[in-house]
């Protein structure tokens, strides 16, 4: 009342948080005439509450008849709550509209839960949480926790992880089931409960000072997928329009909550699904590479290659258990110290206490950690030689009941092998054992058809007089499977030469056993037939079923130089004239199938010096980085630049030069023969004291004497003596202690000379054998002598050819 005011000072009737803003708005008024302010403040009433006033105030100090400052007051304190309530539901709509917008953009539940708990705090209190409730799952599990005090959140997270919040504690129930918002406060009676029901509960919103809280719980289709929690540090009354507001941010974060889990749970099925389909597409991979590896150590090197990177693991090992069955062979490492590997190359198994059990067991052991494996196996290896913290795999390699070894895989950092991961591993391990044997049955059979194959090439080459002969076999590398190439060289009793060269189709011991058979029965066809033709046709009436072979077969006439061959579907022969032209010999047929087809022949004549070389096609075809047809133009630029080599140096080269660089996918047989071009001073033989050696030495001196222009009817007569002279230390000359005999031939002035020395024991003719050499000789050579001596008899013979030689 007017009364009540008279006398009193302004600023008593003020709030004192207004005092100070009031007295300096009057003095600025002072200072301005005839100026006027309103201004809103509180004021205190009557019944000692504060009331908000609109102050109108008039400056009227320069008006004589004042003298005054005018001040009129209104109570707005109504309308200043009405506005304020305007202006939060504003604020709130303005919250849930940009809450809304924004969380439905999220699309991890982690990131959603701490946004959702900040802006909430940012809104409403000092505090929030997010908790979430997993069906079957018994207890609240903490999402996010938002304070402005880090230690006070991990004090809080301590104390709900010690004691967690169980679903069905009564408090939680209820909030539960009343599906809206429930405020407490500390004197109210709810909270005492809370306190009495959930100690720990209370204990942690003590520990963060809070003195009211809002707990929310958060539905999505009529099932409680959390609870979240606001809290205040000052005492606060939760009207209608924060529990309506609570209300609306539960549901709006339920479905952004669910539809980020949605999107999660498509993201992580699409991703196991893509990890699924690059495991098995990996798995396929690892199936064919095995498929190829034909080695146990190529099968070690690709499960751990291939197998390391599809898990993620850093290391891996793959070990054989000895036959007695007493160590681990260390076959291949990847990923282990030097240290290690060398440690593990053959260790007993008691040294290896997890594999050692493994192979006890028969069952795969999965360990979390090295400290677990130090904690489970005391006796392992030390962990200096497991340099990996993480947990490791070790899986028995089994086929059948039969133990073949062990795979062992380590993992650098602390993880776990889900289910998925270790079906995957043991995949792998059943897969590296299958291969393994299936490898070490390969090694066998590659072993045996490699012996099979060598002991049916020749053991040696013949010695034919003026004719340098050398070959080479090489199988295919360790991978790839032994053929059937073959080839071989034999004198023939006319003193021609046979050479042949073959491949038969397939591979292993079935190739071996028919290039054995076709080896052997070409041989005495050889013997039988003087037509290449006829042999390669009785050939191939020789095979069987589903069975076939390329070759050619060549007869080489030392005497007159002729080439006779047939080809049937094999490498063209190549022939190096003695100025180092090189050219391929035309001509062929199709390879041998046991099909009625015609063979053909063919015949070319070689000069002295040239050199012929005979191959299967794994010298010249390289899949990888040449056609056959620049195999071949490189096997002919390498043949011309090492002319005039010996047989034996021009073979290493070829061999060399066409294989460098490159693991053999299929065995390679060479064979080469020289002419050597025919001496016109002196020939030289020293051949065995067999009687086909007579032919070979008639054939050279033939050959010989063609080159000194002796006419035909004198040559013939020289080499009918000779023969005899021959024949005569082939029967004579018995008990040698080397069943040679040599022969040699020279131009002495106008005459030949001719030596034939044994050294055996002359043996008298048997009665009625008395025959007539001697006689022979004598009549067509002008001079005969024989020396015979205790070590070998000599016989010299001479015949004028001075009017036949030419200048």
């Amino acid at each position: 009342e007017a009364a009540e005011l008279g006398g009193r000072k302004v600023f008593e009737f003020h709030h004192p948080d207004d005092v100070r803003r009031a007295v300096a708005e009057y003095e600025a008024m002072v200072a301005a005439p005839g100026s006027q302010t309103t201004v809103r403040l509180r004021a205190r009433h009557k019944d000692g509450s504060w009331r908000w006033i609109e102050s109108i105030r008039k400056n009227l100090l320069h008006d004589p008849a004042v003298g005054a400052i005018v001040v009129t007051c209104r109570d707005i304190t109504t309308r200043r709550a009405d506005e304020a309530q305007r202006a939060r539901r504003q604020r709130y709509a303005e919250f849930l509209e940009r809450f809304t917008m924004d969380f439905s953009r999220y699309r991890e539940p982690a990131a959603l839960f701490s946004e959702i708990a900040r802006r909430c705090t940012e809104l409403l209190g000092e505090w929030s949480s997010i908790a979430s409730i997993a069906p079957g799952e018994p207890h609240l599990r903490f999402e996010a926790v938002c304070h402005w005090d880090p230690q006070k959140v991990a004090r809080f997270r301590e104390v709900v992880e010690a004691s967690p919040l169980r679903v069905d504690d009564p408090t939680i129930r209820a909030v539960l089931e009343q599906r809206g918002p429930v405020a407490f406060e500390r004197d109210d009676p709810a909270a005492q409960g809370l306190t009495r029901e959930m100690p720990a509960a209370a204990a942690a919103f003590t520990h963060l000072g809070m003195l009211a809280v809002l707990a929310v719980p958060i539905y999505v289709a009529d099932r409680p997928i959390g609870l979240l929690n606001i809290g205040t540090v000052a005492s606060r009354h939760w009207d209608d329009e924060d529990l309506r507001l609570a209300s609306l941010i539960a549901d709006r974060a339920g479905a952004a909550i669910q539809n980020a889990r949605l999107i999660e749970a498509e993201r992580t099925a699409r991703r196991d699904a893509e990890r699924t389909a690059a495991r098995t597409a990996r798995l396929q991979r690892v199936t064919a590479a095995l498929s190829e590896a034909l080695t146990v150590t190529r099968v070690a090197e690709v499960i751990l290659e291939q197998g390391t990177e599809a898990v993620g693991a850093a290391a891996g090992s793959v070990s054989l258990l000895s036959p007695d069955g007493e160590t681990l062979d260390l076959l291949r490492a990847v990923g282990y110290p030097t240290s290690t590997v060398d440690t593990w190359l053959r260790a007993p198994l008691p040294v290896q206490a997890v594999l050692a059990e493994v192979v006890r067991r028969g069952e795969p052991i999965f360990l979390e950690s090295a400290d677990a494996q130090q904690a489970g196996f005391p006796a392992a290896v030390p962990a200096a030689f497991q340099p990996f913290a993480g947990p490791r795999a070790v899986l028995p390699l089994v086929i059948g009941t039969r133990m073949l070894g062990v795979m062992s895989m380590a993992f650098a950092s602390h993880r776990s092998l889900d289910e998925e991961e270790r079906g995957f591993i043991a995949t792998l391990a059943g897969q590296c054992a299958q291969a393994l044997e299936r490898a070490r049955l390969y090694e066998r059979e590659r072993r045996v058809a490699e012996t099979l194959q060598r002991s049916l090439l020749p053991a040696g080459l013949p010695e034919v007089p003026g004719i340098q002969i050398a070959a080479r076999y090489l199988p295919a590398g360790p991978e790839a499977r032994v053929g059937g190439d073959w080839y071989d060289a034999l004198a023939l009793a006319d003193g021609r030469l046979a050479l042949v060269i073959g491949d038969v189709v397939g591979h292993g011991i079935p190739a071996a056993s028919v290039m054995g058979r076709l080896r052997n029965a070409l041989r005495a066809y050889a013997a039988e037939v003087s037509s290449p033709e006829e042999v390669v046709r009785r050939l191939n009436g020789l095979l069987e079923r589903g069975e076939s072979a390329t070759l050619v077969y060549l007869v080489l006439d030392p005497t007159t130089r002729t080439l006779t061959y047939a080809n049937a579907g094999h490498m063209p022969p190549l022939v190096i004239g003695p100025h180092g032209r090189a050219e391929f010999l035309g001509g062929a047929s199709p390879a041998l199938y046991r099909l009625p087809v015609p063979y053909r022949e063919f015949t070319a004549t070689v000069p002295e010096g040239s050199t012929i070389v005979l191959y299967t096609d794994g010298l010249v075809e390289d899949r990888a980085r040449r056609t056959i047809d620049e195999g071949l133009a490189r096997l002919q630029a390498t043949a011309e630049q090492a002319r005039g080599a010996s047989a034996e140096f021009l073979v290493e080269r070829i061999v060399s030069a066409q294989t460098a660089g490159r693991a053999l996918e299929d065995d390679v047989a060479v064979l080469v023969v020289s002419l050597e071009p025919a001496a016109d001073r002196a020939l030289s033989l020293r051949v065995p004291a067999v009687p086909e050696s007579a032919q070979v030495v008639r054939r050279s001196l033939w050959r010989w004497l063609t080159v000194l222009d002796v006419d035909p009817r004198r040559r013939e007569e020289i080499v009918a003596a000779s023969g005899e002279a021959c024949n005569n230390a082939i029967e004579h000359a018995y008990n040698a202690a080397d069943a040679h005999f040599s022969f040699e031939a020279a131009r002495e002035d106008d005459d030949v000379v001719i030596l034939v020395r044994d050294q055996g024991q002359w043996r008298p003719p048997r009665p009625g054998h008395n025959g007539f050499g001697f006689t022979l000789m004598r009549g067509l050579m002008d001079a005969v002598e024989v020396d015979r001596r205790s070590d070998g008899t000599t016989v010299r013979l001479r015949r004028r050819v001075r009017p036949e030689v030419r200048a």
